[in-house]
């Protein structure tokens, strides 16, 4: 069996707006408008969407603490963008790059990309409670 090499290359951002803006560039520039005032479809890890502003989902995402996003380049490199608050909450972390990773490496729809993230979430927690790791 003939094994393909995909590369994940990761794409960290400074603040909750440089994400945002990067990801909905398309939908900013059609809008005429305020960039902060343009409604688009906001994602979050829980496979749910929902109708809001870029002001809006920059509230959410920072309340989150991270997000983030996967971009194929073409069939061998992947990009995974993410931002996060702080680093000390490695649950969170655990399960964005769980969840964006599946979507890189297995092309994982968003159902089973979230339910891998969940589980990096539980087994972080569970390795937290028995001290085979400290946070």
């Amino acid at each position: 069996m003939k094994t393909t090499r995909i590369t994940v290359y990761f794409c960290p951002y400074k603040t909750p707006k440089d994400i945002i803006f990067t990801f909905f560039h398309e939908q900013i520039l059609k809008n005429k408008k305020s960039a902060l005032n343009t409604k688009v479809t906001f994602q979050d890890f829980s496979a749910r969407t929902k109708k809001m502003t870029v002001a809006h989902a920059i509230k959410v995402i920072n309340k989150l603490g991270v997000w983030g996003f996967c971009v194929t380049k073409n069939s061998k490199e992947k990009v995974i963008h993410y931002w996060y608050k702080d680093r000390k909450n490695i649950k969170l972390l655990s399960n964005l790059f769980a969840h964006e990773y599946s979507h890189a490496i297995f092309g994982h729809s968003e159902k089973l990309a979230c339910q891998c993230g969940l589980a990096a979430h539980y087994a972080i927690k569970y390795m937290q409670k028995e001290k085979l790791i400290k946070v």
